[in-house]
């Protein structure tokens, strides 16, 4: 069957048979509010909802192969770009669909995608969108849905225990980044691609499959939909530029990516010296060196009726 025709005939199955598993990081109040409204709605619109709530996200993907194992072919998940992330495994290169519901601080990918972010647009998206298929980015063995950070990031995703971060939220990431950051130095990065070696000393790697990082619009042509990596380097930065880039890019803000050096590619090998932490959309992974490629169109997911699906 056709790509097309796959997807038309996913979204009939979803429209007639109306029935959906809700997955919830619930781990704030907030999280579990905005669940439920989502629940209430879908049950007002007559879909079957099975819902859960998942307060520990060690959990979340035996919960995933749950609901599949139980015969959803629909499964929605609220919360952010870590939890989206971490489920790509579960849905990539079969015929599940992924409807998002942003519930992150940042909602890279949802953006990359033209998801509304407030409850009520992603709602409606989920309810009259479509069916479209997109690109994940692959290191190894595991998916990743926007964007890979290398470096100061990775090592404060590492250094971050999961006590403090659900204690202290986004402010764990500050404590423990202050610490790091005077202590940073530069590290050497080697790229190979196409057959290409290209070398620099950098303070951080980010290697995105979709169009923004957090708030900002990445430069090039950044897309879910062209088959290919975008590669950035925080290059020659003074501390003090660095400390500020950093909380930009910790607190997902508006952040000047476009004037980074980069580029595009749809194979690349990064090594360091010394190895560096891997951060993959906020869940911490494994170290470098690593091997990145595209998956072409891997991912079914739910996105808005005027998003260009190529």
């Amino acid at each position: 069957m056709e790509a097309h025709a796959v997807k038309d005939e996913l979204e009939r199955r979803i429209r007639a048979e109306r029935r959906v598993a809700v997955i919830i990081n619930a781990q704030s109040r907030r999280g579990q509010r905005l669940g439920m409204a989502a629940i209430a709605r879908l049950e007002a619109a007559d879909y079957a909802v099975s819902g859960h709530f998942m307060r520990n996200p060690l959990y979340l993907r035996r919960r995933i192969e749950g609901v599949v194992a139980e015969g959803y072919q629909f499964i929605i998940l609220g919360g952010g770009d870590g939890t989206i992330s971490s489920s790509t495994y579960a849905f990539a290169e079969r015929d599940l669909v992924l409807g998002i519901l942003p519930l992150g601080t940042g909602n890279s990918f949802a953006r990359s995608l033209g998801i509304p972010l407030t409850l009520s647009g992603a709602l409606d998206v989920l309810l009259q969108g479509k069916v479209a298929d997109v690109d994940l980015g692959k290191v190894g063995r595991d998916y990743f849905a926007n964007i890979v950070d290398i470096g100061l990031s990775g090592e404060m995703a590492w250094g971050t225990p999961r006590a403090l971060k659900r204690a202290l939220g986004v402010f764990a990431y500050v404590y423990v980044g202050l610490r790091l950051l005077w202590r940073h130095r530069p590290f050497l990065a080697r790229f190979t691609s196409g057959g290409d070696t290209r070398v620099t000393y950098t303070h951080e790697i980010i290697i995105a499959n979709g169009r923004y990082y957090g708030e900002s619009l990445l430069g090039g042509s950044a897309s879910v939909e062209n088959r290919r990596l975008v590669v950035y380097t925080m290059e020659a930065v003074s501390r003090w530029q660095l400390a500020r880039l950093w909380l930009a890019f910790l607190l997902r803000k508006r952040v000047p990516l476009a004037g980074m050096p980069h580029f595009e590619t749809r194979a690349v090998t990064v090594e360091t010296e010394p190895p560096q932490y891997i951060d993959l959309d906020g869940e911490e992974t494994v170290r470098t060196p690593a091997h990145f490629t595209v998956a072409p169109n891997a991912l079914y997911v739910m996105v808005p009726r005027e998003f260009a699906d190529q």
